[in-house]
């Protein structure tokens, strides 16, 4: 019986921690989504890491949930990266190409990677990701396979990914204290496309607007790569708080109330009958609610937080929107007339995202494996049926650690 290959995504958020297990379909070369769990987090905050002990709480027992429906255990992670510990680089790298018919081997693909890697960065930060965007041979450009065509210099352009040491050295220990290992970052953003953009969209110029508990992450990608991203320190949870604040009423309850009557482009001023939660805030029994309040409220936050977002559009050098707009995704775009709301706001074609007919709760983990199995089905070639190749698929985690360790 052949070995199962099993690959796990791991989302630490600011209010769940997600787990999804993955397993590779060699066959039909796809990842079969197993197993996949969510709790709530605890010690994080704006996506910032506050106590490792209760984070690898939250990670284990989000694992342990996932493994029981998955039927097997996780070994350790690739793991979800926020954008605001992140610095995106670009830069180039060139070699010879070896061997006397001057045909591209894998061999001259890692070498290509590893120039692109020579980069001055601060040494309190580190390459944690190496994308490459595209390959040259010799006076040929835009070459996505380079593998087996020939040619005498190969070059590639790439976009680097810069990680603060610190953040990473806390992210890994509250993995390796929940009893795994990390095997590689995925930057959100870049997870996240993989799902809810198409190639068409991310090669006209799309806006990705996620709008997270903690923080709201913009990102730009044109001509099929990531081009900027950003991440604002405030996000859906604000919202609950406000609600809960002007209300008076628990988080819990606030929170359903937003989805429920937060109903954007509504004019409409109704009653809400709330039965308050025994004990909650010192009060008993029921309150009434206008619904104009309860839209008020959450329009006065978001419109702040789309104020900032149009402050960074304008940062990015844009005088007008990309041409496929924005693409918002998040718990608040559960709410009736969000995006025709956001569409005010951003003066904008906005959509909300959607990846056919897959829940978007899992989103960032998903997208983890599909980055992966597209990394390993595709820059690099690996291929199982040669048994003696010691970069074969099953070999690629070992690959990925001793590349971006080598200096």
């Amino acid at each position: 019986m052949s070995r199962r290959e099993i690959i796990a995504g791991l989302d630490i958020g600011t209010s769940e921690v997600k787990v999804v297990i993955g397993e590779f379909d060699s066959e039909n070369e796809r990842v079969n989504i197993i197993g996949y769990s969510q709790v709530a987090s605890s010690g994080i905050d704006k996506s910032d890491i506050i106590d490792i002990d209760d984070v690898a709480h939250s990670i284990r027992e989000a694992t342990e949930y996932a493994e029981r429906m998955a039927g097997v255990e996780v070994e350790g992670f690739y793991a979800g990266l926020p954008v605001q510990h992140v610095t995106l680089i670009y830069n180039s790298g060139a070699v010879a190409v070896s061997g006397n018919e001057r045909i591209v081997q894998e061999e001259d693909v890692e070498r290509v990677l590893h120039a692109a890697k020579v980069v001055a960065i601060p040494p309190e930060n580190k390459i944690i990701d190496i994308i490459p965007c595209q390959f040259k041979i010799d006076n040929k450009t835009g070459v996505q396979r380079p593998v087996g065509m020939a040619g005498v210099r190969l070059e590639v352009d790439a976009l680097l990914i810069s990680l603060n040491r610190s953040v990473e050295q806390n992210i890994t220990r509250c993995i390796e204290e929940a009893g795994y290992e990390l095997f590689q970052f995925v930057l959100n953003p870049l997870a996240c496309s993989y799902q809810v953009l198409r190639e068409d969209e991310k090669e006209v110029g799309v806006i990705l607007l996620d709008i997270g508990g903690g923080t709201t992450e913009l990102s730009y990608f044109n001509k099929g790569v990531l081009l900027d991203t950003v991440s604002i320190p405030i996000g859906g949870n604000l919202i609950t708080q406000d609600l809960a604040n002007v209300l008076k009423i628990p988080q819990r309850q606030a929170e359903a109330l937003k989805i429920r009557f937060g109903d954007l482009m509504s004019e409409e001023d109704q009653d809400i009958d709330l039965e308050l939660e025994t004990g909650s805030l010192g009060f008993d029994g029921q309150e009434t609610l206008s619904s104009k309040l309860v839209r008020d409220v959450i329009s006065y936050r978001l419109a702040e937080i789309f104020d900032m977002v149009i402050d960074e559009i304008i940062r990015m050098g844009f005088k007008e929107p990309p041409p496929a707009g924005i693409k918002v995704l998040g718990g608040v775009t559960k709410m009736p007339g969000f995006t025709d709301f956001a569409a005010e706001c951003l003066y904008t074609k906005v959509r909300a995202a959607n990846s056919g007919r897959d829940d978007l709760t899992y989103i960032i983990a998903k997208g983890i494996i599909n980055y992966v199995h597209q990394y390993s089905y595709g820059y690099i070639e690996y291929d199982d049926r040669d048994r003696s190749s010691s970069r074969k698929r099953t070999g690629f985690i070992s690959w990925l650690k001793e590349f971006f360790e080598a200096e």
